[in-house]
């Protein structure tokens, strides 16, 4: 990084595709050192900014002395083919932790890997659950197919019923 000079983003909308000339020409009008030339596409506006429904939409991040970020601001905000302009120190980057060696992507792949999981143990306690309330005959059935939980109370005979109510009214 150069002496004095601090990192900026600017982004603009423009009326047209080559708004983005103003916006480079003001930039090294002022010595700025272009780090990132993003994107220039255009778009539809949510609302019309001076009677335009669409504009062209870039953003530049650049090296710059912050004594010349006023003067770049208002040479644009005068330009009659920019409609918005918008200067930031972009965020700070956060580096990760020494001790933290996982990669975004591998905790990604580990949350994924463990909802999974609870899956599984959600499924095998609703099986364990069903063979401890469910009838013996229909075990067989969730052992078998423990997508569907069959209720075979149906085939229970009339005889077996009065036998069981027997016993608890004992």
């Amino acid at each position: 990084m150069s002496e004095g000079k601090k990192k900026y983003e600017i982004s603009f909308l423009a009326r047209s595709e080559k708004g983005k000339e103003p916006v480079m020409a003001a930039l090294n009008e002022i010595g700025a050192e272009i780090t990132i030339d993003g994107k220039y596409s255009e778009m539809k506006l949510a609302y019309e900014i001076e009677k335009q429904p669409s504009a062209y939409f870039g953003f530049v991040e650049f090296m710059a002395d912050p004594d010349k970020i006023d003067p770049l601001q208002k040479t644009l905000k005068f330009n009659s083919e920019i409609l918005r302009v918008l200067v930031i120190t972009p965020p700070a980057k956060k580096p990760l932790a020494r001790n933290d060696r996982r990669s975004e992507e591998n905790t990604a792949a580990e949350r994924a890997s463990s909802e999974e999981k609870k899956i599984a143990e959600t499924t095998e306690e609703a099986l364990e659950t069903a063979e401890e309330i469910l009838p013996t005959e229909t075990k067989e059935t969730v052992q078998d197919s423990p997508e569907k939980v069959v209720d075979k109370k149906e085939e229970i005979s009339d005889e077996l019923l009065d036998q069981k109510l027997d016993e608890i009214l004992k």
